[in-house]
């Protein structure tokens, strides 16, 4: 009995001993932090629609943008939009996913060049993206016009 007890013991041993052991190398994953891996200058369009007010027609249309990403700290940017006619700039959260590095501004104070929250991701590819919507009064009517940005890392 003694001999089947101490082959059970032995054989629990080095099943927990093999199956505790992680060959995974996490910090190899990522080559630096969230911010200096998205680091860079992306050239694209950025898209825009609204639904005019005085006539209820939908109004869309494109321009060449560029989306310039430079690091502040390991887990913050800042975020330039520049198109021919504007330019928004504000800083941004960001972080690893699979699916790239998403960032976020949720603020909508003056230090946030966007005039409202943003969220956007640079994705595993090199391409980003950028989502916003400003939001204006024409008189009495509430006017809501979406914009997305989507370009590729030069």
């Amino acid at each position: 009995m003694k001999k089947i007890l101490y082959a059970v013991l032995m054989l629990f041993t080095a099943t927990a001993l093999v199956t505790s052991c992680n060959d995974d190398d996490d910090s190899q994953r990522y080559s630096q932090t969230s911010a200096a891996d998205a680091e860079g200058t992306y050239v694209g369009e950025l898209s825009f629609s609204y639904t005019d007010p005085t006539s209820g027609n939908e109004v869309s249309g494109t321009e060449s943008a560029t989306l310039v990403v430079t690091m502040k700290e390991n887990y913050v940017v800042n975020v330039e939009l520049i198109t021919s006619s504007d330019s928004k700039s504000a800083v941004a959260n960001i972080s690893t996913s699979s699916a790239g590095y998403p960032f976020a501004n949720k603020s909508t104070d003056s230090s946030n060049g966007f005039n409202t929250t943003f969220a956007g991701l640079v994705d595993n590819d090199g391409i980003a993206t950028i989502n916003y919507t400003l939001e204006s009064r024409v008189g009495r009517k509430q006017v809501l016009a979406d914009y997305e940005f989507v370009g590729k890392k030069q």
